[in-house]
Formats: C-alpha cells, sequence, structure tokens
C-alpha cells in the first residue's frame, strides 16, 4: 500500500511538471459537429480511459489526473456538446431524431463510438465520467455492453427530473425572456456559484481554477448552447437498470458533497453487482480537483486489481 501511494505521489509531480507537452489537443469530427478533445498515447498498455465532465465543466476539470493516468493506458478526455471547446450549435430543431440532436446522450453515444474507433480500437475501455458525465458513461454501458471493461463513477447523477430542476427552470426562463446581457450575468452567477459549492475546502478553489472554468465561456453562444442542452435533457432514472452492469465498477464520493449528497446514492450503490465504493472525508464534489492525490492513488488500486488482473 505505501509503495502505490509514492508511486502516485512521485507520477503526480512528474507528470505536472515535465509532461504537459504530451497532451495532443485536437478537434474530431461527429456528424458535421467539432469535438473537442485531449489525448495522451500508451501504446505499451492495452487500456484506454475516456474521461466525460459533468454539468458546467469541460476537459479542464481533469487537468490533476489525466498524466498520472496515462502510466495505465492511454487517456482521451473530451467536451462534451455544449461545453468546453466543443463547437456550439445554436439552430436546433427539437422535433428531428434525438440522435441527431447534439446535446442528447444519444449523440454521446455516436462520439464515443468515434473515440473508440478512431484511438482505441482493440483496446479495453475503461470510462470515466464525473456528476452528469456519469449518466453517459452508464447509458453507453447499458447501450453497449461488450464494448466497455470497467466504469469509474465520480459522484455519479444516476437520475434526473426535467420539471422542478432549478437549472431547467432558471435557464428556460431566461431564455423565454431573451437572452440579453443581464440574463447572461444571471447565468453566468449561477455557474459560478454552482462551482463554489462543489468544493468542501474553499481555499483550494483558486483563481487560476475559476479562470480556467470561465475559459470556454468566451465562446461565442455559450449560453445559447446552455440554454439548448438544458432543453434537450430528458428525464432518466438508471435504479432499475444498473444491476444489469456486470464489469468491476468504482465509485469515489466526497462526504461533504452538497451537489449530490451521498446519501442520495447510497442505496442505489448497492445494486451494482460488482462495486466498490469509496468515499473522501473533508471532500465536496469534486474528488478528482480537491483530493486528486488520493482519488489517483485509489484508481491505481482499482486499476491494478481489478483491471489488470
Amino acid at each position: 500500500m505505501k509503495k502505490v501511494v509514492i508511486m502516485v505521489y512521485i507520477s503526480i509531480f512528474i507528470a505536472s511538471v515535465f509532461f504537459c507537452d504530451k497532451i495532443e489537443k485536437g478537434i474530431f469530427e461527429v456528424e458535421n459537429i467539432d469535438v473537442y478533445y485531449e489525448r495522451i498515447e500508451n501504446n505499451s498498455e492495452e487500456t484506454c480511459f475516456i474521461l466525460m465532465h459533468g454539468f458546467g465543466a469541460s476537459t479542464f476539470s481533469f487537468r490533476d489526473i489525466v498524466l498520472p493516468l496515462s502510466d495505465y493506458g492511454e487517456v482521451i478526455a473530451f467536451d462534451r456538446p455544449g461545453f468546453g471547446l466543443t463547437e456550439r450549435i445554436t439552430d436546433m430543431d427539437f422535433e428531428s431524431p434525438v440522435d441527431k440532436n447534439p446535446y442528447s446522450r444519444e449523440f454521446q453515444r455516436i462520439v464515443i463510438d468515434n473515440l473508440i474507433n478512431s484511438f482505441a480500437e482493440n483496446k479495453k475501455i475503461v470510462l470515466m465520467g464525473h456528476s452528469a458525465g456519469c449518466s453517459v458513461a452508464i447509458d453507453y454501458t447499458l447501450n453497449h455492453p461488450g464494448k466497455i471493461g470497467a466504469l469509474i463513477l465520480i459522484a455519479p447523477s444516476l437520475k434526473y427530473r426535467k420539471n422542478g430542476s432549478f437549472a431547467m427552470d432558471l435557464f428556460v426562463k431566461l431564455a423565454e425572456n431573451g437572452l440579453t446581457i443581464f440574463t447572461r450575468n444571471i447565468m453566468l452567477s449561477q455557474l459560478e456559484t454552482v462551482l463554489e459549492n462543489s468544493w468542501y475546502d474553499r481555499d483550494k478553489l483558486t483563481e487560476e481554477i475559476i479562470q480556467g472554468y470561465k475559459i470556454p465561456l468566451s465562446s461565442e453562444n455559450w449560453e445559447r448552447a446552455l440554454v439548448n442542452f438544458t432543453l434537450s435533457q430528458t428525464d432518466f432514472d438508471f435504479t432499475a437498470e444498473i444491476g444489469s452492469i456486470k464489469v468491476p465498477v468504482l465509485i469515489i464520493h466526497g462526504l461533504q458533497d452538497s451537489i449530490i449528497p451521498l446519501k442520495e446514492n447510497a442505496e442505489t450503490y448497492e445494486l451494482f453487482s460488482d462495486h466498490w465504493l469509496v468515499t473522501f472525508d473533508r471532500c465536496g464534489h469534486l474528488p478528482h480537483e480537491e483530493c486528486a492525490w488520493e482519488f489517483m492513488r485509489i484508481v491505481s488500486l482499482f486499476v491494478e486489481n481489478r483491471i489488470y488482473r
């Protein structure tokens, strides 16, 4: 155990200082939409980790773990449509088939398929999701059970009800009144509040991190895309289905998570047929950021004992 901890710390330090140029950053086209991705090759391992961020985030949220994670396989993170540097689609036909809607889970299955076919064919695929990104990972696994070797779920969102969602109600009302400078500022303020509430120790939320989250908000039409994303979401509840997932599942949850409190999902986690739940004390909704070293220690143990075995 001590050896694993030391190696994780060394890996994170070396990665952060020396190997930033290892990250390939680019755009790939999916159904005529430009999707931004970051990739670290590892041809010596047969595993590929595909990372999916949560609501209002981007690949930036994985900045502390992508390089140490690449010790165990290829790593690909992408900006989910509606967020980050992926192309914003503003002219929406909500009557079109859901797989043509770039903000739907169905379309994100197509994105993952394209990533696998382009970069990770014949590799064992591990999907890692954070918060709402977990719903994409679970949805893909349920629809492609033979393609996925393991899941890593960080503070997962396992259910969503469109009516009554605070974000949904707020953004729709703002959109109905027109996206003026005033309403854009309200949306920006709400996103900042969510970010602040996602941390237990707010002293760790530096100005550099805040600005990193804000960079994609300089993109043209970010607010319209956010509204379209919210309008495109449909209700889901994976409670009845996750028992059919047979691959190993690692779940990491902060005990002080105020966005998705542990108690909301604790019983549901038991429905996974093969899972390991790890909780972090003094940690909020972003364990991979707020507790990155401890996070990678647990992921390393999971990979060594459940994926490489």
